[in-house]
């Protein structure tokens, strides 16, 4: 009997102490939890090279938490540092320095100064294989250096055992020290071989007459830094149809005696030897529009696709902005975002992409299915092509059709329109005009002036005005 009660009293003993335990622990975890103090007072030192951070581990002493748990205060975790500098466009990797802040969680805020500093050394890359040969040869394009600090790094590499005009392998040696004295020393073993492929020549935009048989091969040429002229080992895949009016790509390639294979395409376009779409609506800008030449060609494409608009409401969409004067300065528009001055007083122009949108949003007004294509860049090859598809195609060229570069011009600074001025200089070509081309002959072009009507104007003349206005096109398709 006794016996039993010993062994039921050291029972009880043993249950009793584990119940304490267990109270003494849970204790402690409630007091931890409710424990939560910012690290080093708030004064916290951290790598640059990364967004600020925002996992509460890194600002508050937490006890007994999950990662989950963590996970789900990091939500109601935010920084705000005052006047800080950083590295990226999107402002979220602070530069080398120290900046006060807040730090804002569960509805409390804390004042704290985060350092940002430099430990880490530059990391420096090479490729394994220089060109041999390669009279471009830039060792820079070869070894790269980076550092987290995201500024740049001095940088000395010791060629001195390299030779590129004998095959085989050297030693280089990359020594780079960033702007807070972190080093890093690294030697290469390269290997100097023919890695160049051959480039080929001659391939441009190109025009099929219909009918006529064409050539693949003339005019093209491929040259090897190694091995020279290559050209006889050119082969083609790819099909003209000089029967058909259509754009058709020629793919060419060529190897060397190192293996290595140069490749290019060419544009073919099959298009008849001449051809005029004539049932393109004829719009003036005179007399009300002195400037409005890129708006009147825009409602010429416009109207020929069935939309009831007129210049008045294209020039009233297009976005512009007035010439301001700032202390002794013009300011206006960049022409590929709005139109600079007035278009029916003293003005300027404006160029493509402005006009496409215009135009975009006036056919959704209209409920309509077309799509403006910007052709931006386009062969004079490629506008003839569209002409034998059925699409006028508005162009940017000069009021006397000769290269820009003999106008007169008129420079201002860029005012965005967002409102902010800028160092930016506009140099604009006082010739300047947006015509629609209509047609062409093999010795002319057809193009609907806003300024005089119908014009026919030397081919070659045209081409060059084209060109140096940088190649800008629209159609609606």
């Amino acid at each position: 009997m006794h016996r039993k009660k010993r062994r039921l009293r050291k029972q009880a003993k043993i249950i009793i102490f584990l119940i304490t335990s267990i109270l003494i622990f849970v204790g402690i975890i409630i007091i931890g939890r409710s424990q939560i103090h910012l690290r080093e007072d708030g004064y916290l030192t951290f790598e640059v090279g990364q967004p600020i951070s925002l996992s509460p581990d890194d600002y508050f002493t937490l006890f007994f938490y999950s990662d989950k748990e963590k996970e789900k205060m990091s939500e109601n975790l935010n920084v705000v540092l005052n006047e800080a500098k950083y590295v990226d466009e999107a402002q979220s990797i602070p530069a080398v320095g120290s900046y006060q802040g807040t730090l804002t969680f569960d509805g409390e805020s804390y004042p704290i100064t985060l350092t940002f500093e430099d430990t880490t050394s530059p990391s420096i890359t090479c490729q394994d294989a220089f060109p041999y040969r390669d009279s471009g040869f830039d060792i820079n394009d070869y070894v790269s250096v980076t550092d987290n600090s995201f500024e740049m790094c001095d940088v000395e590499i010791d060629t001195s055992q390299l030779n590129m005009e004998i095959p085989g392998t050297y030693e280089i040696d990359v020594h780079a020290t960033d702007n807070y004295g972190n080093q890093t020393n690294e030697i290469y073993q390269v290997e100097v071989k023919d890695i160049t492929p051959p480039s080929i020549t001659g391939t441009e935009d190109a025009i099929i007459v219909r009918g006529e048989d064409p050539d693949l091969l003339e005019g093209i040429s491929a040259n090897d830094n190694v091995d020279g002229d290559c050209t006889s080992g050119l082969s083609t895949s790819g099909e003209v149809n000089n029967q058909v009016v259509g754009s058709y790509e020629v793919s060419y390639a060529v190897q060397d005696q190192n293996g290595n294979t140069g490749s290019a395409i060419k544009k073919y376009y099959v298009i008849d030897r001449e051809t005029r779409i004539d049932n393109v609506p004829m719009v003036l800008q005179m007399p009300s529009y002195h400037n409005g030449c890129e708006s009147a060609s825009s409602t010429m494409l416009l109207q020929y696709y069935g939309y009831d608009v007129r210049l008045s409401e294209v020039v009233s969409a297009v976005p512009r902005m007035d010439t301001e004067w700032r202390n002794g300065t013009m300011y206006g528009a960049d022409p590929n975002e709005a139109f600079t001055g007035s278009m029916s007083s003293t003005g300027y122009g404006v160029f493509a992409s402005p006009m496409q949108e215009t135009m975009q949003s006036m056919i959704d007004q209209h409920q309509g299915t077309h799509t403006v294509v910007n052709l931006t860049g386009s062969s004079c090859e490629k506008l003839y092509y569209y002409i034998n598809t059925g699409h006028p195609v508005q162009v940017w060229a000069t009021t006397n059709m000769r290269d820009q570069k003999q106008a007169r011009k008129v420079s201002w600074k860029v005012k965005t329109l967002e409102g902010e001025y800028t160092e930016e200089t506009i140099t604009f070509p006082l010739t300047e005009h947006s015509l629609v081309l209509i047609g062409y002959t093999p010795t002319e072009v057809y193009l609907n002036d806003p300024l005089q009507g119908l014009s026919i104007v030397d081919r070659d003349s045209f081409e060059e005005a084209y060109e140096s206005m940088g190649s800008m096109a629209l159609i609606i398709e």
